[in-house]
């Protein structure tokens, strides 16, 4: 190195020195204490917040600590498809600062964008890159410690505070925590990252995620919440039994003003659900929640499964009212204009309230792109929307009912009782 050293000053970088075996790091800081007054620098690149072996002392550190969350932020705001809403917080918490992490999770994100609403019940998968580090760790622990490191991350904090889980003890932890993989304190186990938690929950094959969630979901029965949601993380075939409990706990959701932790409920039962009815039910029902949380490209999503699951009209009209909400949540205002057109015809004679909730929106879209053509399209099919109106009104069609003017349908999919339609009152 010295000898290089001499026709220009030389740079000699180590990444990764965690790696490197003692005799190479032995070598390199034997080399070190002796090139100080050569015009070479060493630098070497580990994790953890402890220096290699043989750096301890003498050597000039700096500890690179994680991003804060603005330039988190501005990181992945920087990548071609940065993720958005709660995805976006998502990715940040689990990223934990990690520049690599944020980057890598953010691909993931683009490639499946469901994957952010999976992680009520399980992390997200890391990538190779990012499972390697810490899977070798993982897999040098013995069998009991791998075990009890398994059921802390299939379980999160809350769950192993609020319930003493069979296994997981300080004793069970120790070499986990000795390898840095863990903290544990008086307030339970804490893995030293996010990270840590998913590449150790992936490490391992389903059926042994899947035994843990069981026995975790044993400990959690004072909690309807999460012992629906392990169970379902367990389960890989349909089971009514889960997609009722997770129909039940959307409900609480709903009642605590949670519309996108109900909505993911609703949406795993319904994967859940062994009849298609049932499937189509519970996705129109998450379709609907969605929308309170405003995320439209979920909507699309549910609604158009809804549309691939059933041949019920009733159901599959409101699935296209849905997809036009959504068309003007993203602006497709050609598209949202043609749905929502189609609704309110289709809708007309049986569904007017949903009839003329697109009609609603659909006027929306024609105020806000002055588009004379969907103007004209719009008034044509507001004139056949009100015919059947009047004709109600003569008594033609007969007096209006609870279960007229599409009132039944709406108290159906809201769980409120509506005011009655303005079809029926005017």
């Amino acid at each position: 190195m010295s000898h290089l050293s001499e026709d220009h000053p030389l740079l000699v970088v180590a990444d990764d020195a965690q790696w490197l075996d003692r005799g190479s790091l032995d070598t390199l800081s034997f080399a070190a204490r002796r090139l100080e007054a050569e015009p070479l620098a060493l630098l070497l690149a580990a994790r953890g917040n402890l220096p290699p072996p043989g750096f301890e002392r003498d050597s000039p550190e700096l500890l690179l600590e994680p991003l804060s969350t603005p330039d988190a932020g501005r990181l992945l705001d920087a990548q071609p498809h940065p993720p958005r809403g709660q995805a976006r917080e998502q990715v940040l918490a689990q990223a934990g600062g990690n520049p690599m992490a944020l980057i890598e999770l953010s691909r993931v994100i683009a490639a499946d964008p469901a994957a952010g609403r999976r992680w009520a019940a399980e992390p997200l998968p890391p990538t190779e890159r990012l499972a390697a580090v810490i899977a070798g760790l993982y897999g040098t622990l013995l069998e009991s410690a791998q075990e009890a490191l398994l059921l802390a991350a299939v379980a999160d904090s809350p769950d192993l505070t609020a319930a003493a889980v069979p296994g997981v003890t300080a004793e069970a932890l120790a070499p986990a925590e000795k390898a840095g993989l863990i903290r544990v304190d008086s307030s339970g186990p804490h893995f030293t990252h996010p990270l840590v938690r998913s590449a150790v929950y992936h490490a391992v094959p389903f059926a042994e995620r899947a035994s843990a969630h069981r026995k975790i979901a044993d400990t959690l029965r004072g909690q309807p919440d999460l012992y629906a949601w392990h169970l379902a993380a367990a389960a890989l075939e349909p089971d009514e039994r889960v997609a009722s409990l997770l129909e039940e706990t959307a409900a609480q959701a709903q009642q605590r003003g949670g519309a996108a932790a109900a909505a993911r409920a609703l949406e795993r039962g319904a994967e859940l659900s062994p009849s298609e009815p049932d499937q189509a039910r519970r996705l129109l029902a998450a379709a609907t929640l969605a929308q309170s949380a405003g995320q439209g490209d979920w909507v699309q999503d549910l609604a158009t499964r809804v549309l691939k699951v059933t041949a019920d009209p009733d159901l599959r009209i409101a699935a296209q009212l849905d997809i036009g909400w959504a068309q003007v949540w993203s602006s497709r205002h050609a598209d949202a204009l043609a749905t929502l057109l189609s609704v309110a015809e289709e809708a007309s004679d049986r569904l007017p309230v949903i009839a003329w909730d697109a009609i609603g929106l659909a006027a929306t879209v024609a105020y806000q792109t002055g588009d004379r053509s969907g103007r004209k399209k719009l008034l044509s099919t507001l004139g056949r929307l009100r015919e059947p109106c009047r004709r109600l009104q003569t008594g033609r069609l007969g007096a209006p009912t609870s279960g007229g003017c599409g009132y039944k349908r709406a108290r159906t999919r809201s769980g409120k009782e509506p005011k009655p339609s303005p079809t029926c009152t005017r």
